[in-house]
């Protein structure tokens, strides 16, 4: 039974790959047993054994390697964990397990399609269950966080937004470019399921990137469209935005409600659209060559954390990490647009 379910599935994805690196993946996203980082240690290493022979150090992953161990001896210099230490060796390995699949894959479009849908389940799975658990608990405006499903723990709603972004991007993905009814559907309920774990816990930034993926997305949609197709586009955009606003006036199944009494909802009313990141960005800025070495004195001075990823690495780790993770960063970016092109 177990085999013929691992051929049907390697016939389904058809693209090289075993389907359990897929169940694996998912394992992952969802954090699993509240270890997602131990797991994905595990599963890089287990990918690169089975896959010596692919394996590749390019630039990027040459850096990945460098930022890893300024990470790992960082993290012992300042008294971080060495768990904590271990964490900065999945960049590298990710990168790197990430190459030798490409190589390995008989088809490359396939195995990216394959991969985002896998992350997207598996990020979508995760903050369900984390959704489950605190509205058990309860939630609240001031006190805004989730709590995991594994450890009874809390998180920071600031990660939950993290984790929102994979899945905004390939809901919006399977909306305009899927031809799949379930996959349509399923990218539909996850991005109401992301909606209304944001209202519930007053988080702006996961609405923001809804706007800028929709806008980008169809932007590509409406660009590669055929011209005779265009207008029938723009005409169903225009009448689904319709559809919403009047469903939200007549307060069709309790739309409005839910939006007026969410705590999002009180958070702009109280705070409108202003925000403290500007001048948090700004502090770590004028002191980071106070601390180019790290160490988190920034956040001892200031009190809150970056809430910008490449300043919080800077803090945590230095300058030179932080300048690793830009060129990465730039690189991604670039090779994001180049396959966009293609």
């Amino acid at each position: 039974m177990g085999t013929y379910m691992i051929n049907k599935l390697k016939r389904y994805f058809s693209d090289g790959i075993n389907p359990l690196f897929y169940i694996g993946l998912i394992f992952v996203c969802l954090n699993f047993l509240g270890k997602g980082s131990v797991v994905l240690l595990a599963f890089c290493l287990i990918i690169l054994a089975m896959n010596a022979h692919r394996v590749k150090i390019d630039f990027i992953g040459a850096l990945l390697i460098i930022f890893g161990l300024f990470g790992f001896v960082k993290s012992l210099i300042f008294s971080y964990g060495i768990n904590e230490g271990i964490k900065y060796f999945n960049y590298p390995l990710i990168y790197i397990s990430g190459n030798v699949l490409i190589r390995k894959t008989i088809a490359r479009d396939k195995f990216i399609k394959n991969l985002g849908f896998a992350l997207f389940v598996g990020f979508t799975l995760h903050i369900f269950l984390d959704y489950l658990l605190t509205r058990k608990i309860g939630f609240s405006e001031y006190y805004r966080v989730f709590y995991s499903f594994w450890t009874q723990e809390t998180v920071a709603v600031t990660l939950i937004g993290l984790l929102c972004s994979p899945i905004i991007a390939y809901s919006f993905y399977g909306i305009f470019l899927s031809r799949k009814p379930l996959i349509i559907l399923g990218c539909i309920a996850s991005l109401a399921l992301v909606i209304y774990i944001n209202l519930l816990t007053a988080t702006r930034t996961p609405i923001v990137l809804m706007v800028v993926v929709f806008i980008v997305m169809f932007l590509i949609y409406f660009l590669k469209s055929k011209s005779r197709n265009k207008l029938k586009f723009l005409l169903g955009v225009i009448a689904l935005f319709a559809i919403a606003i009047i469903m939200y006036i007549f307060d069709v199944f309790s739309i409005k409600t839910t939006i007026t009494n969410s705590s999002l909802f009180a958070r702009i009313e109280r705070e409108g659209l202003s925000t403290s990141r500007s001048q948090i960005t700004l502090f770590y800025l004028n002191n980071m060559f106070a601390y180019p070495f790290g160490g988190s004195y920034i956040h001892d001075l200031y009190g809150q954390s970056a809430h910008n990823y490449i300043q919080q690495i800077q803090d945590l780790i230095g300058i030179i990490p932080m300048v690793i993770i830009i060129i990465v960063s730039v690189c991604g970016i670039l090779s994001v647009f180049k396959l966009l092109k293609s």
